[in-house]
């Protein structure tokens, strides 16, 4: 008996001992962590932040093969977008470096689940959108990726399977900037990630082509893209009793509903068709809503938006090495 209960102290003893190591090195591989990220937005060359990169993607790809480093809660700085899915698939890590010319080049990772081994893999990012030919209809992967800062990350679910959608900001460059509507998906027995789906529904008219959805306006405006609760418009035809006979009547209803709710962009002026530095919002908003598996398309939206919202990203003109989350700051899940 007393060798029963001798055993049962001393694993309860080693279970609290490598606990409490582990936490400590994850301690240690934060604070190194936001040590380079420091360097990486606000050193002043070209040459240090990229090294800083360097050096914190060697070290943050060790911290993330760690055993149970899916577990560990990380406190990273705002401008870091750290997002989980719902279901603990995966996680996704983005930021930037901005360089001094204004361009931005995005970093991630990201830690997916592999459940036949039951462990999490991970890949890295490789921001290639500079060099992507038709990026709104082509299917991508971490090693060719549209490079963005993720603000959101959508889990909604089908006929039993789960589809990923993730809102992000890209900075582009001194004149342009993007938002991006972006699935991802895993193949069968695979952890890595795959890039755009044509699961976009916009009408008879509309590119039934698209894998993602890239807003792309000027540098100096607010372009708000957020998951969210609003209102959908829809139209009836009821027939009423109006001077002692039955007419058709069109009636209004307002319908909430979550959805992908963002501002439709367009020309300051005509002749300025496909100059997507002259882009602005229209003042007309649109939703996408999810409905059996896909993301489709509703222009009769009263979106209940908030005007002169500052954007999620903004740039210190007088910095460009540095950029910073207004409030709200990226959500850690």
């Amino acid at each position: 008996m007393k060798r029963i209960l001798f055993a049962i102290v001393f694993s309860l003893s080693f279970c609290g001992l490598a606990k409490a190591q582990n936490k400590e090195m994850m301690s240690n591989f934060q604070n190194e962590m936001n040590e380079l990220f420091e360097l990486v937005f606000t050193a002043p060359t070209d040459n240090e932040r990229y090294n800083a990169n360097e050096q914190l993607m060697v070290l943050m790809e060790e911290a993330l093969l760690q055993p149970k480093s899916f577990d560990w809660e990380w406190k990273l700085p705002k401008t870091v977008s750290v997002l989980t899915s719902k279901d603990d698939k995966f996680r996704v890590f983005t930021w930037a470096v901005v360089r001094d010319d204004g361009e931005f080049e995005c970093f991630g990772y990201m830690q997916v689940l592999n459940e036949n081994a039951d462990l999490y893999e991970v890949s890295a990012l490789k921001d290639m959108s500079d060099e992507i030919f038709n990026p709104d209809e082509t299917a991508l992967t971490d090693n060719n990726w549209f490079g963005c800062i993720y603000t959101d990350l959508i889990t909604t679910k089908h006929d039993g399977k789960y589809f990923y959608t993730l809102l992000g900001w890209n900075g582009g460059n001194a004149i342009m900037q993007y938002r991006v509507i972006e699935p991802v998906y895993f193949k069968k027995n695979s952890t890595r990630p795959s890039f755009g789906q044509m699961i976009f529904r916009n009408g008879k008219d509309g590119n039934r082509n698209l894998r993602r959805i890239i807003l792309r306006y000027s540098k100096d405006v607010n372009v708000n893209l957020r998951y969210d609760d609003q209102f959908v418009i829809t139209k009836e035809r009821i027939k009423v009793k109006q001077d002692g006979r039955m007419v058709n009547q069109e009636l209004e209803r307002e319908t909430p509903e979550r959805m992908i709710v963002f501002d439709k962009v367009g020309p300051r002026v005509q002749g300025m068709e496909g100059l997507y530095q002259y882009y602005v919002p229209t003042g007309e908003e649109c939703g996408y809503l999810f409905d059996k598996g896909r993301w489709v398309l509703k222009p009769n939206v009263h979106c209940k938006l908030e005007k002169n919202k500052k954007l999620d990203v903004i740039i210190d003109n007088n910095d460009p090495s540095t950029y910073q989350k207004k409030d709200p700051g990226y959500m850690h899940k």
